[in-house]
């Protein structure tokens, strides 16, 4: 009867333990398959900001070029050169990065082990990296706005002239309206705008290289745990 009874709980304990091994085996399955879509976003996000960081850099040597051109004897240039200047340096677009398969992975409720410990760790100081990086761009599409705003108040630069350099404006009329260069070319106040938009594109170029080296060394940790 003892011995019945020992079998019986041998046998209750090898269930527990076969169970757990289940669950534990299962969960490290999970695991590295969510890390997997971790990495597959990483790469992706990457992709963004390296485009970004492309977009960015024209908009910095177009802002740069005319802030070359301006002042109280300025360049001598033509009103389509101008325009088209300024419709390149305020090519920017919107940014955001791609977090779902970050956000699965944190929320996930598994045994803490010093390999999930580190890719959380890491992937915090993407969070807050990418945080920054994201308010930092809504700060700069605000100088982006006060720039535009400007430009489409003051009469001697009709937007229509200015749009009229993006590809996707030629089928549309052309304005009828003055375009004078030389006053925009000697705005102190224009200067003073592209001056801060040009401080917050180098910075926002700046923090996209940082979030760049903070993505490469997460994915090289996570490719070494999950490989291609």
């Amino acid at each position: 009867m003892a011995l019945e009874g020992g079998v019986i709980v041998l046998s209750i304990l090898l269930a527990f333990a076969i169970d757990a091994w289940w669950n534990h085996r299962k969960e490290r399955i999970e695991g590295i398959e969510q890390l997997s879509h971790v990495a597959a976003e990483l790469r992706l996000n990457s992709d963004m900001v390296r485009s970004k960081i492309e977009i960015l850099q024209i908009a910095i040597d177009a802002a740069s070029q005319f802030l070359s051109w301006m002042g109280p004897e300025p360049l001598e240039k033509d009103s389509e050169s101008v325009a088209h200047q300024l419709n390149v340096l305020s090519e920017i677009g919107t940014f955001s990065l791609v977090r779902r398969a970050a956000d699965d992975y944190l929320a996930a409720g598994r045994e803490s082990t010093s390999r999930d410990t580190l890719i959380r760790e890491s992937l915090s100081e993407w969070y807050f990296f990418g945080d920054r990086l994201e308010n930092q761009y809504t700060i700069l599409r605000t100088e982006h706005w006060t720039l535009n705003d400007y430009l489409n108040r003051i009469p001697v630069a009709p937007a229509l002239v200015i749009s009229k350099a993006n590809p996707v404006m030629a089928k549309h009329p052309v304005s009828k309206f003055p375009f004078d260069q030389y006053a925009l070319l000697t705005d102190p106040v224009l200067e003073s705008l592209l001056a801060n938009y040009l401080i917050r594109l180098e910075f926002v170029v700046a923090l996209s290289l940082k979030q760049q080296e903070i993505q490469t060394n997460l994915l090289d940790a996570i490719v070494a745990i999950v490989p291609d």
